[in-house]
């Protein structure tokens, strides 16, 4: 329950950062968002990229439903940013977009087991 409100919070605050900072236009809002995604997300993104995160992430049980709005809510965030033309925080958001895609690559391998490792 702890790790739902987390995610909750983290996110949701991050999708009201980007609503109410570009679409209504408040200007702490916009920095707030812009400040998540390169003090938080870019250096979560390249943690996301190690083994040992993917191993403790693969330990955990799939969340479907947080998945699919995760997604919902980066590929709004990248949206928002184009639109705006804030290409460089655009750039560093596809970079953590990518880094989640092979964070999730790495949790499914691991979930396998070694089995599904390709014969050598």
């Amino acid at each position: 329950m702890k790790k739902i409100l987390l995610w909750l919070a983290m996110n949701g605050g991050f999708a009201a950062a980007l609503w109410f900072g570009f679409i209504e236009g408040v200007d702490g809002a916009q920095h707030l968002a812009k400040f998540w995604v390169w003090a938080v997300a870019v250096p979560v993104a390249f943690l996301a990229l190690t083994d040992a995160m993917q191993k403790k992430l693969a330990a955990e049980p799939p969340a479907p439903v947080r998945t699919l709005l995760g997604h919902f809510i980066a590929w709004f965030a990248l949206g928002v940013f184009v639109w705006h033309g804030h290409i460089a925080t655009a750039v560093a958001w596809v970079f953590w977009m990518l880094a989640a895609a092979a964070c999730r690559e790495g949790v499914k391998k691991h979930r396998a087991g070694p089995s599904a490792a390709p014969a050598a």
